[in-house]
C-alpha cells in the first residue's frame, strides 16, 4: 500500500512538472506543499467509546490549477497525511470491544496508533494582496496502517493561509485541517484527525 501510494504522490508531482514546464505564460500552473502537523486523531469503538490522543505528523500536497483569474484559483489536488497518536487505553479498550456488527472483523489498536488519509479533491484560493486564503477537500482513504491496518471511505478538509505571491521562492503555508470516516467499511469503528498545520509552498 505504501509502495503504491508513493508511485501515485511521484505521478502526480511528475504531470505537475511537466505541465508546469510546457507553458508558462500563464504562470502559477501548479503547486507542490509540505506542512507538519499537530493536533488530536480519535478512535471511536462505536457503543464502547472513545480514545483521543495527541496527534503529530506531516502532509505532503501537490495540485494543478485548471481556474485562474485575478481574485481566484483552483484546481484538482492529490494529499497524503501520515500521522500518529498515543491512548494508553486504546489497546485495552479494543481488545474488550464487543463489536455491535458482527458481520465485520475485529481489530487489535495499538496505544501508538499510525494512521494514514489519502485522498483526490478540489482547492481553491482567494488571493487578498499579500495573503491568500486557501480550502482543499478531498474523498479517497482514511484509517489506521498497524499490522492489522483498518481502512474506510475518508474526508479531508483544510483551511487556510498562504502567504507572500506565487512568484515567490518558496511561501508560508498555515492551516486547520480535519480527516475522518464518511464510509460504512466497517460501521463497528469511527476515525478522526483535527490539528494545525505548518509548512512550505512552492508554485511552478
Amino acid at each position: 500500500m505504501i509502495q503504491k501510494t508513493l508511485y501515485s504522490l511521484l505521478l502526480v508531482t511528475g504531470v505537475v512538472l511537466a505541465t508546469s514546464a510546457q507553458n508558462n505564460a500563464n504562470f502559477p500552473q501548479a503547486f507542490i506543499s509540505m506542512q507538519f502537523t499537530v493536533g488530536k486523531h480519535n478512535v471511536q469503538f462505536k457503543t464502547l467509546g472513545h480514545s483521543p490522543g495527541f496527534s503529530f505528523g506531516f502532509k505532503v500536497n501537490a495540485g494543478i490549477y485548471l481556474v485562474s483569474n485575478d481574485n481566484y484559483a483552483g484546481g484538482l489536488h492529490f494529499t497524503l497525511v501520515e500521522g500518529a497518536s498515543n491512548n494508553k487505553k486504546r489497546r485495552k479498550m479494543s481488545e474488550a470491544f464487543d463489536r455491535p456488527d458482527k458481520g465485520f472483523d475485529k481489530h487489535i489498536v495499538y496505544k501508538f496508533a499510525m494512521f494514514r488519509s489519502s485522498n483526490v479533491g478540489w482547492f481553491s484560493e482567494l488571493k487578498t494582496g499579500d495573503v491568500t486564503l486557501f480550502h482543499q477537500i478531498g474523498f479517497g482513504i482514511f484509517g489506521l496502517t498497524e499490522n492489522d491496518p483498518l481502512y474506510n471511505l475518508g474526508m479531508h478538509n483544510h483551511v487556510g493561509i498562504i502567504t507572500q505571491q506565487a512568484t515567490d521562492q518558496a511561501r508560508l503555508h498555515l492551516g486547520l485541517m480535519h480527516d475522518w470516516t464518511i464510509g460504512a467499511g466497517n460501521p463497528n469503528y469511527s476515525i478522526s484527525n483535527v490539528g494545525v498545520s505548518v509548512g512550505g509552498m512552492r508554485n511552478f
